[in-house]
């Protein structure tokens, strides 16, 4: 690609200045409406067929080993409709070098050309831009590397701001968010994809932590936090969700699991946790609730659910899991209600 500018991109960007760039990125208060600022900015300055922002659903990260190989993480464009157009990275030439080294690729489809370039957040490639012009339209690689990077500072303010400071984990307002859109009835391609595909939440807590920072204090208590916090990482599948829910409490979203098996994936992890050498805590324990996440259904009332679980696991002895459908059937719980207030509590932003 050519640095010149064509005329009538010269003529668009004239109209504006950098600076008059970075105020009307850096006015957005919400990661959404940053998205939408930075995209009508790219078609004011170029004149372009198409575009597209790829992210991998929920707002995991970008990984080549992962998006590259499994065909059920899906890489969505969301600037569409709800009906998502996924981007099928396996099946481009030079995507894998595009998101592990950081370079963008270009595609060429007959008087169509394709760039795809990587933005970076949380350590990761977070999104792919997708720009198709025509093979004669001229693009100031310049200009847009630029704006990419203005972009992609200001988008990291926004990653940060959901990622727990101490364990690096996702942290309530991401859980928050990410489970009304599980729930969002425009996801529900996601929890239904096929008759044997289940979501599950569990809640998970340290069991008498308390101790430990009585104990030994706070910063070995923290030490304990972060320690956890990478077992989890070393435990769960690369398309599992992670959470530090708050204080000792994680929470896990686990996709692709039968009822079958989901009592046994959890007790394999609360086993490798008990068998876990903590330094100076020695060994810990844990409990465990979880849930089978319904389409449709409010958040709060599912929160509650799997709350109502670890609890049970709690009050029963600790260092084990309590599936929620599991104790219904029982009688060992009983089904709330859903009100008014379950469904208003949580508000996507």
């Amino acid at each position: 690609m050519s640095n010149d500018l064509s005329n009538n991109t010269s003529k668009n960007i004239s109209e504006y200045s950098g600076l008059q760039f970075a105020i009307e990125l850096s006015a957005q208060s919400t990661r959404t409406g940053l998205t939408r600022c930075f995209v009508g900015i790219l078609r004011q300055c170029y004149q372009l067929h198409a575009i597209a922002l790829y992210r991998a659903e929920y707002g995991q990260t970008i990984e080549a080993k992962r998006n590259l190989e499994l065909a059920d993480v899906r890489i969505v464009d969301f600037l569409s409709s709800a009906d998502h157009e996924p981007l099928p990275l396996h099946g481009i030439q030079g995507a894998y070098r595009s998101v592990t080294d950081s370079t963008p690729v270009e595609v060429k489809n007959g008087r169509l050309t394709t760039s795809y370039f990587p933005i970076h957040g949380c350590g990761n490639v977070c999104e792919i831009l997708a720009v198709t012009h025509k093979r004669q339209t001229l693009l100031n690689l310049e200009l847009l590397q630029s704006l990419l990077t203005l972009y992609e500072n200001l988008l990291n303010i926004f990653n940060l701001a959901e990622r727990d400071s101490l364990t690096n984990l996702l942290n309530r307002k991401a859980f928050d968010k990410t489970i009304v859109q599980i729930h969002n009835k425009e996801h529900q391609n996601f929890i239904t994809r096929s008759q044997h595909h289940f979501v599950y939440l569990a809640l998970i807590d340290l069991d008498h932590f308390k101790r430990i920072n009585d104990q030994f204090g706070h910063l070995y208590g923290d030490e304990v936090l972060i320690g956890f916090a990478r077992l989890m990482e070393q435990s769960f599948r690369h398309h599992d969700w992670i959470f530090r829910y708050g204080g000792e409490e994680f929470a896990v979203i686990i996709e692709d699991v039968s009822p079958e098996h989901i009592e046994l994936v959890l007790n394999r992890f609360r086993e490798k946790v008990e068998q876990h050498h903590f330094p100076f805590a020695g060994k810990i324990t844990i409990s465990i609730g979880c849930v089978h996440i319904e389409g449709g259904a409010p958040s709060p009332l599912t929160i509650d659910k799997a709350d109502k679980a670890l609890y049970y696991s709690k009050e029963h002895g600790r260092n084990q899991v309590s599936v929620y459908e599991t104790l219904l059937r029982k009688g060992e719980v009983v089904e709330p209600a859903s009100t008014e207030a379950d469904i208003t509590l949580f508000q996507s932003s």
